[in-house]
């Protein structure tokens, strides 16, 4: 707790507020159409003074004072962060979804299937970390590496650390996997949540969302169903995505994560108000799937569908804990097994009880 309070005193100056004086090196800066400038309490001259490394060589933020590195970064975007010419694509529907699903992140500590009718899997392990090569061909192959059905109606999130998230991008879609993914048939697959630092200069935020995008259109290419996770910083960025998801209606489902920094009560609520306003001035239906489920059922007035990637199933469980229904009030207990004891009724025990959101 004392670690996340001296996480939220130091980022909180840093959190974008557009009623907090804009930064005086916004006026000039030729990134401003895309960025809108940056509104924060703490004193800054520019998002450039984020740019604190001693040494240059060794720090990964796209940020101009590293000239090579920064053209490069630009190449691979198509050189420039405007999100428009990111090119359109055709109308992959979307099933309707579940309120909530687990998610499962391996077999460890089980020996059978478990019986869920939906399940989610990350992304992130279904290509080697080494050669971006899919790991499984078949359903079958999945449904027994990560011991569900295979008959089960599968969600892949995108939504991991950025170790892997770089991974994806430099191997996973230079390799198989996109055309695997394909052939897999899952019901949704959420794109790669890019993280938006607050403490990088907005080059790196706008970069990152621009291969949001990207991951978005080459998924959607392949004939995936996709759902374009919508990271943003600044109530431009919101207005940006907004803008794209209007200008292409074969987007049906949106994601996002309220697990990192939007947990924080003050922020959570500045990116759900955002959300709100972006299913208005989209002006059509949306599926929206969430991890964290704090503001679940505030989004469920903005949202026809709001589904729920519940991790706590898996991770409670792991820990040896089950999960008693009293009513509408849920509880986590201990649970006392053997060392070497299977976990698999634990789950299952747990996945039955309702995952209530």
């Amino acid at each position: 707790m004392a670690a996340a309070l001296k996480v939220l005193e130091r980022t909180r100056p840093l959190w974008h507020d557009g009623t907090a004086t804009r930064m005086l090196g916004c006026t000039l800066c030729h990134n401003e159409p895309d960025c809108g400038g940056l509104n924060i309490a703490a004193p800054a001259f520019s998002c450039h003074d984020f740019c604190t490394c001693n040494d240059k060589a060794a720090c990964n933020f796209v940020c101009p004072s590293r000239t090579s590195s920064y053209v490069r970064y630009l190449k691979e975007i198509g050189g420039s962060f405007d999100l428009d010419p990111v090119p359109r694509g055709a109308t992959v529907p979307v099933v309707k979804l579940p309120n909530a699903l687990p998610m499962i992140y391996g077999r460890a500590s089980r020996t059978e299937r478990l019986r869920a009718s939906w399940a989610c899997v990350p992304l992130a392990r279904l290509f080697s970390r080494r050669t971006g090569e899919a790991k499984f061909r078949t359903r079958e192959e999945l449904a027994q590496a990560f011991l569900i059905d295979p008959d089960a109606h599968l969600i892949i999130s995108g939504v991991d650390v950025d170790l892997s998230l770089e991974r994806y991008w430099r191997l996973g879609r230079s390799g198989n996997l996109l055309e695997v993914l394909a052939s897999l048939k899952p019901d949704l697959v959420t794109t790669p949540n890019f993280s938006l630092f607050v403490n990088a200069p907005r080059e790196d935020n706008l970069h990152n969302m621009k291969r949001i995008a990207i991951c978005w259109h080459e998924l959607n290419a392949a004939g995936i169903p996709t759902a374009l996770h919508v990271n943003a910083r600044t109530d431009r960025d919101w207005k940006r995505w907004a803008r794209f998801i209007s200008d292409r209606p074969e987007i049906t489902a949106i994601a996002f994560e309220f697990a990192t920094g939007p947990k924080y009560p003050e922020r959570g609520t500045w990116h759900v108000d955002h959300l709100c306003r972006l299913r208005e001035d989209v002006g059509r239906d949306l599926q929206l799937v969430i991890r964290g489920a704090r503001y679940a059922g505030v989004l469920r007035r903005c949202y026809h569908q709001v589904t729920l990637i519940d991790t706590s199933l898996y991770v409670k469980t792991m820990r040896r804990q089950k999960l008693v229904s009293e009513g509408h009030i849920q509880r986590w207990e201990r649970t006392f097994t053997l060392t070497d004891e299977p976990l698999d009724q634990v789950m299952q025990r747990n996945l039955d009880a309702g995952i209530q959101v």
